[in-house]
């Protein structure tokens, strides 16, 4: 056997000698041995989806901190408070500004549609037309719009209303 391929003794963690019974030198590679420890690494990969671990894994949080299932169960019911609380901000904050932008809308028609009337009145009635049709084409365009569809341009997707065909197929 070449000096190079043996395998060199180590000294035993429990007793600190060289060669203790507790202690088989592993065979250098080639080599077979009856008394060469065979040893072998087994990983193992756990994975999981959502906030919560599976119970087995959730049991053995508790087997290493006493306390850790309940602080784990504490934190998702804290986030999922948050969550929800954001999300309901969120709808209030779109609702809210929508409502301001109707009003808006409103109060420039208006003040549009008064404008026009006034111009139309003091004999300017090319002027009034301009100002009265510029304002109710986009709002009749606007409500003629299907209520399904949002413009692409807003990063929206544009849902489709299937609509029958008339007509033979080709």
């Amino acid at each position: 056997m070449d000096e190079s391929k043996k395998s060199l003794p180590s000294r035993d963690m429990n007793s600190g000698q060289v060669g203790s019974p507790e202690f088989t030198p592993v065979a250098a590679a080639g080599e077979s041995s009856p008394t060469a420890r065979v040893e072998r690494l087994i990983a193992q990969r756990t994975q999981y989806e959502g906030p919560l671990p599976p119970p087995a894994l959730f049991k053995e949080f508790g087997l290493v901190v006493p306390t850790a299932p309940e602080r784990i169960l504490c934190q998702f019911e804290e986030d999922s408070k948050h969550f929800r609380k954001i999300s309901s901000t969120a709808i209030e904050s779109e609702t809210g500004s929508v409502k301001r932008a109707q009003w808006m809308a409103f109060v420039l028609v208006l003040f549009c549609v008064t404008g026009a009337f006034v111009f139309a009145r003091y004999g300017h009635e090319t002027l009034a037309g301009i100002l009265l049709v510029s304002t109710l084409v986009p709002i009749v365009a606007n409500y003629l719009k299907s209520p399904n569809s949002v413009e692409p341009d807003k990063g929206e997707l544009k849902e489709k209303i299937p609509r029958k065909q008339t007509g033979k197929r080709r």
